[in-house]
Parts: structure tokens; C-alpha cells; sequence
């Protein structure tokens, strides 16, 4: 009888790993790096949206009593320019319901740099002529611009003229009321009164939150509205 010749084959480690991988063995490796990929993605999307948050709190606690505190600074200073009543102090109501547009005009004792002379860097002015209006936000329907206008040494009608800086642009309402030690006021001439009031009343609602803010149902849901009131004296 011939001899029989059994080969036995070598599934050892070595041979194993010259084998590769097989499709299973790929498609687990896949599932876990989606899987870990997507824990990277959770967790980087929450700090985003935590660091929002943050954003939109800072802006409420900061942006509404800062206008505030620059308005009545201004107010506080708020002075007869050489004796000329009629073009001291002016303030206009606008608007419509509760959604209050007003104007004031007025010379204040507030230091400013005017603009550079002829013959050299801007000269510092210890009076100066203040005033505050809104304008449309182009880019916010139903919003408006605060301007804080400005205007050097107060020359000619201090009620007028001067330069337009921007306080802040997503404005809903910005209300004055003027008090002459009995009533308040809606509106203020001091060519009519004679004198500045003793206070004037400030109403200010604005929206704070993200440029991107997510939208839900229709809405913003990172946008807030906030109302302010202060007043403000104003000293004889």
C-alpha cells in the first residue's frame, strides 16, 4: 500500500496577519470612528452653543445700561449756554403707540476733542452741543439706529448740525418724558419754558442676542427684547 501524504495547514498569528482584514473587521473600525466622530461633533456643538449663551447673557447684562448710562451722563450736564434759553434745550416726540421715535436736542458741559484746526491736532471743548434721534435699521425691519449727534464749541444754532455717531442698531423704542416740578412733559422748548426741566424720564426697549440667532416656529429664539427706565435729574 502507498503511503498517504497530509498536509496540515498553519493557522498561526504570523499567518493570520498576512491574511489582512476581513470586510467585517473593516466595517466595525467604521462604526467606531462614526461613532467617536460623532461624540467629537456633540460635544463641539455644545461649546458653541454654551459660548452663545454667554454671549447673549454679557450682551444683556452690558449693552442696555450702557446706552443708559451715556444718555443720562449727558442729560446730567446738561446747561444754558451764555444766558440763550431759546436754543438750550429741545425735546420732540415721535412715533406711534407705544413705540416711541423721540429726539432731543441740548448743550452739555461734557468735554469733547472738536474737530483739527487749521493749524494743528483737535482742540479739546469743554461745551458742547448733544442731541439724540433714531433712524431705520435698513437691515432690521421694524428696528431703528440710536445716534448720539455731536457738535464742536457751540457755534451758531446749537440745536442743529454737528456729526452723527452710532450708539446702537437694533433700537425698538426710545422714549423721553420732561418734568417742570409738577407733570411730566411730553415734549420741551426751552424757549417756551425758559429754563431746562428738573428731570427727564428715559424709556429705552432694544433687542439683544446672536446675528445668527436659530429660529423656531417662526421666531427668533436667541433674540431677546428689553425694556429700560431710569431717571434723570438734572441740576439748576
Amino acid at each position: 500500500m502507498g503511503r498517504h501524504t497530509m498536509t496540515t495547514l498553519d493557522m498561526s498569528p504570523r499567518t493570520r496577519d498576512r491574511r489582512g482584514f476581513t470586510l467585517l473587521e473593516i466595517l466595525l473600525a467604521v462604526v467606531i470612528l462614526t461613532l467617536l466622530l460623532g461624540g467629537v461633533y456633540a460635544v463641539l456643538l455644545g461649546t458653541v452653543q454654551a459660548v452663545e449663551q454667554v454671549e447673549l447673557v454679557t450682551q444683556r447684562a452690558e449693552i442696555g445700561p450702557g446706552i443708559l448710562r451715556v444718555v443720562a451722563r449727558d442729560f446730567e450736564h446738561a446747561v444754558i449756554p451764555g444766558g440763550q434759553v431759546a436754543g438750550a434745550f429741545q425735546g420732540k416726540s415721535q412715533g406711534y403707540g407705544a413705540f416711541s421715535l423721540d429726539r432731543v436736542d441740548f448743550v452739555a458741559n461734557v468735554p469733547a476733542l472738536g474737530p483739527p484746526g487749521a493749524e494743528g491736532p483737535p482742540r479739546p471743548s469743554p461745551m458742547n452741543e448733544v442731541g439724540y434721534r433714531l433712524e431705520p435699521n435698513p437691515y432690521a425691519p421694524g428696528l431703528f439706529k440710536l445716534f448720539r449727534r455731536e457738535g464742536w464749541f457751540v457755534e451758531g444754532d446749537p440745536l442743529s448740525g454737528g456729526m452723527l455717531y452710532e450708539v446702537y442698531d437694533r433700537v425698538r423704542s426710545f422714549g423721553l418724558e420732561y418734568f417742570d416740578g409738577k407733570k411730566w412733559m411730553r415734549d420741551w422748548a426751552s424757549a417756551d419754558t425758559g429754563s431746562l426741566p428738573m428731570a427727564v424720564r428715559i424709556g429705552l426697549s432694544i433687542e439683544v442676542g446672536t446675528e445668527d440667532a436659530s429660529k423656531a416656529e417662526g421666531e427668533r429664539a436667541n433674540v431677546r427684547l428689553l425694556n429700560y427706565l431710569i431717571i434723570v435729574m438734572i441740576p439748576r
